[in-house]
């Protein structure tokens, strides 16, 4: 049954909480705790879209509706490229973080053409999948990869594989034998160039990756396109900490889907120059 599924995708994904009454706890605090963010954040969505996004996903924690959210879903759009919102051209500089195997990329390159990019930075963590990138990416020109993680400041991250290959922790002995290490940066360090447009999918990284990224953001404004359901804060902290950088962002929220428990929520930050184009 629906209750079911969802105890075992918290199970399989611990991002809310380790069990089902962490997961209540947490929700229930954030629910209890951030009602004025909330608030804060529907009246500073750009579309009415946005809003019955919002609204769905709240009802859904509140109530574990499913309903709501399935008739606000973007059966039309990519992730991270609803192109009436996101418009991109030859002049991007991209920074993709969480690039996985080169699926947004790809993604990317058929909502805007190969040609729609000056370069297109790749970052992903897991060995595997930046096995797969760079087979997938290959053919394409002025794609640079790096095999780091995005964070705050500088540092190692150590990858532990388990049942779920994709999880990982930070490194305390990362000079154990056979340990599979890999830097952290911030991108504000590590891409000097001006940059037009971040995407975020890093597995409940996004906060840290975007205090690293804070110095492209105040003097470049690029567009921004970033994964807000890795736990409960995140779809209203997110837009706070991009607002404090550049107040004059406006927010949107898409929703892409999830059969057990709203996943796959983005947030497309634009700035002031990107929104006048929506006409």
């Amino acid at each position: 049954d629906a209750q079911k599924v969802r105890l075992d995708y918290w199970k399989k994904f611990p991002l809310w909480g380790k069990n089902e009454g962490e997961v209540t706890a947490n929700l229930s605090a954030a629910l209890a705790e951030h009602g004025q963010d909330f608030r804060w954040l529907f009246d500073r969505l750009g579309d009415e879209q946005s809003r019955r996004v919002l609204t769905a996903v709240v009802r859904n924690w509140r109530y574990y509706e499913m309903e709501p959210l399935e008739r606000v879903a973007d059966n039309e759009n990519d992730d991270y490229f609803d192109r009436a919102l996101l418009h991109c051209d030859e002049n991007e500089v991209v920074a993709d973080l969480g690039a996985y195997v080169g699926d947004t990329f790809l993604s990317y390159v058929k909502n805007y053409g190969s040609m729609a990019y000056r370069r297109y930075y790749c970052y992903e963590i897991t060995k595997e999948s930046f096995d797969v990138l760079r087979r997938v990416t290959a053919a394409y020109p002025r794609v640079v990869l790096r095999r780091k993680g995005a964070g705050a400041a500088p540092g190692v991250m150590k990858m532990e594989t388990g049942a779920d290959a994709s999880a990982h922790g930070l490194a305390e002995n990362t000079g154990a034998a056979g340990a599979d290490t890999v830097d952290i940066v911030p991108l504000d360090q590590d891409i000097t160039e001006p940059l037009t447009l971040i995407k975020m999918d890093i597995e409940g990284m996004e906060q840290a990756a975007l205090q690293g990224c804070a110095g492209h953001i105040r003097q470049e404004r690029p567009k921004l396109a970033l994964s807000v359901y890795h736990n409960f804060e995140d779809i209203w902290k997110l837009p706070r900490m991009i607002d404090e950088m550049a107040p004059e962002y406006r927010f949107y929220l898409r929703y892409h889907g999830g059969d057990a428990w709203p996943s796959e929520i983005t947030l497309l930050a634009l700035p002031p120059e990107q929104n006048n184009k929506e006409g």
